[in-house]
């Protein structure tokens, strides 16, 4: 997908929330995501609620943009929900999240079988170690790791 395409979706997330049971359809009812975002610019757009409009005026492209290139910086690929890497499963679930981040391979989104690593937000020096260790070799692997980028282990 084009770079600058890309910034439009982050700003999306940036306004719905990652998860939002609104976005997939509105989505398929305005795929064009240039479009759509013109379209919620309108000071008459009905589809929004106030919170979101309040999240439109806080969140300029701007932002996206630099939240953007942070991603290229920490080597971190965006895949939206119209990419041909995006899980189809993943589009099944009730709020399907709008654009994934992946580090590393994104062909293992492909695997039926995600593992996450679920533990403290306060983890202890051993359990950092064993979590690294242990992701580290499930990675090469060719497992795909899943994080919802809570604190803690989830985080590792």
């Amino acid at each position: 997908m084009q770079e600058d395409i890309l910034v439009y979706w982050l700003w999306l997330v940036m306004v719905m929330g990652f998860a939002n049971k609104q976005t997939v359809p509105l989505l398929r009812q305005h795929p064009d995501i240039t479009k759509l975002y013109s379209l919620m610019q309108q000071p008459d757009c009905t589809f929004l609620n106030e919170t979101q409009k309040k999240r439109i005026r806080q969140n300029p492209l701007s932002k996206a943009a630099e939240i953007l290139e942070l991603c290229r910086k920490k080597e971190m690929q965006v895949i939206t929900c119209q990419d041909a890497l995006y899980p189809e499963r993943l589009l099944q679930i009730y709020s399907p999240p709008a654009v994934l981040f992946c580090q590393g391979k994104p062909e293992v989104l492909r695997n039926p079988i995600p593992l996450t690593v679920v533990g403290t937000r306060h983890p202890s020096e051993y359990s950092i170690r064993t979590t690294k260790r242990l992701c580290s070799e499930l990675a090469e692997a060719g497992c795909m790791l899943v994080s919802g980028g809570a604190l803690g282990l989830d985080s590792l």
